[in-house]
């Protein structure tokens, strides 16, 4: 079970074509969300699959950001792309040993909740040391190529930074950016096996 709160922030650049003209904006878009997360993953030694569901207030955005494509469409129609939303399914599969290399495909399972950023996720990985710390390089929404090492600091304590760059892959392709996090995780009752 995750429980999470936050707010996220982003600037970007929005064409908006009003009466056959092309039009350019400079916006920005900020806004919280809260949660929680119940998960339920099974890990075998040479495959993975995971699924669980993000409930609480939170919101994905459709299409640039809701004041200005509303002032934007105003001139047209007043209608509005930006999705609410309060249930969205998480889901992961990973094909490979986690401690030679993996390759893995995530869909809304980052933590913190990957709205809009990173919702999708394909990676290959490997492991970094022996204790169970790993890195993911990877390709998704919002982030062309990410970088996410996972790295254990005793039995309970795991820091997962994140860094992403360049275009994203399907209808997240539009323009370029630059995405980062960091996350500092506590496992509670800590039981595992050996994926050796």
């Amino acid at each position: 079970m995750n429980a999470f709160s936050g707010s996220h922030a982003e600037a970007f650049r929005q064409s908006v074509a009003v009466n056959g003209v092309t039009q350019f904006y400079n916006a920005n878009n900020t806004y919280s969300y809260y949660g929680i997360k119940p998960y339920i993953e099974l890990n075998e030694k040479g495959f993975g699959f995971g699924f669980g569901l993000n409930i609480g207030q939170m919101r994905q955005l459709a299409k640039g950001s809701p004041d200005v494509m509303r002032s934007a469409r105003s001139l047209t129609d007043n209608s509005s792309e930006t999705l609410y939303t309060d249930v969205i399914p998480a889901f992961s599969i990973r094909f490979g040993n986690l401690s030679r290399f993996f390759m893995d495909y995530k869909f809304n399972n980052q933590f913190t909740p990957a709205f809009p950023v990173l919702a999708h996720q394909i990676a290959i990985g490997f492991p970094l040391d022996k204790n169970g710390s790993l890195v993911r390089i990877g390709s998704g929404s919002y982030a062309g190529l990410f970088i996410a090492p996972s790295v254990r600091i005793g039995k309970n304590f795991i820091v997962e930074p994140t860094v992403g760059f360049g275009k994203g892959f399907g209808s997240y392709n539009s323009s370029d950016s630059f995405i980062g996090s960091i996350n500092l995780h506590y496992k509670f009752n800590r039981k595992e096996k050996s994926m050796k």
